[in-house]
């Protein structure tokens, strides 16, 4: 597929209260942001999409998405989706976020971040992870 161009995992961990890292209780998401394309749902738009998944089992997650465009050498951000937040995630799964927009010519990239809680902790701030540019989605 065209669409995904660009695999980029970012791990992010937590400690069980009370537990030093590596105790066992410890968990790890990963974010995954796919280039953005024209939506295959919603011809006319472009979709960034990321996924987030952790292991072991966790309390709950959340990811965020979000469409940049490249203005004058630099990224602003364009299209921001609410964050997904899942009760009681299946160990392992991966959980969609896709921010949209309507179609327009530039150069846009997907950015993505995700974290979760175990045991009420949450997991150390996982840095934004983007897709590879692409000029034109929906051409």
């Amino acid at each position: 597929m065209a669409g995904i161009v660009s695999t980029v995992l970012v791990g992010v961990g937590c400690a069980a209260p009370n537990q030093p890292d590596g105790a066992g209780n410890t968990a790890h998401c990963f974010v995954r942001a796919h280039s953005p394309h024209e939506s295959h749902g919603s011809p006319g738009n472009i979709a960034g999409k990321i996924d987030i998944s952790c292991r072991p089992r966790i309390d709950s997650l959340t990811g965020l998405a979000k469409l940049q465009m490249l203005q004058s050498g630099d990224w602003v951000d364009v299209a921001e989706a609410n964050p997904r937040e899942v009760s009681n995630p299946k160990q392992g799964r991966r959980y969609a976020v896709t921010a949209s927009m309507p179609c327009r010519s530039g150069t846009f990239r997907t950015a993505g971040r995700g974290y979760g809680y175990l045991n009420g902790v949450r997991s150390a701030s996982a840095t934004w992870t983007y897709s590879k540019p692409v000029k034109n989605p929906c051409e």
